[in-house]
């Protein structure tokens, strides 16, 4: 199970009862949920899935199957590093448009900067 900040299905209750409204999980679900996070955002439009402290074959996950609009990063600092959160991402996306959708342009897009 993950920490209660973390539970797909509570957040996807969320997501579908303010469909206007964008809900990002963080840790894509890590530590055991992230299957069923992943799933999730790829069913719900307006569920996102944030990357701090995921680990790289989440974080590849989350991008095979809810694909790059659906993926923010996020560096969970001061808990993480943020340079070597970025190098997760850009380990595991080799396309430049994704890569841009993911660190910053989803994000943009979503508070309509």
């Amino acid at each position: 199970q993950s920490d209660m900040f973390s539970l797909p299905d509570k957040w996807a209750v969320m997501a579908r009862s303010f469909p206007d409204v964008p809900v990002v999980l963080f840790h894509i679900g890590v530590p055991m949920m992230y299957e069923r996070a992943c799933e999730l955002a790829n069913e719900i439009p307006n569920f996102y899935l944030s990357t701090c402290g995921a680990y790289v074959p989440v974080i590849k996950m989350a991008y095979d199957i809810a694909g790059p609009e659906k993926v923010l990063f996020s560096s969970d600092a001061p808990f993480g590093d943020p340079a070597q959160e970025i190098k997760k991402i850009e380990f595991v996306v080799k396309n430049e448009i994704h890569l841009e959708m993911i660190l910053s342009g989803n994000a943009r897009k979503m508070m309509r900067l």
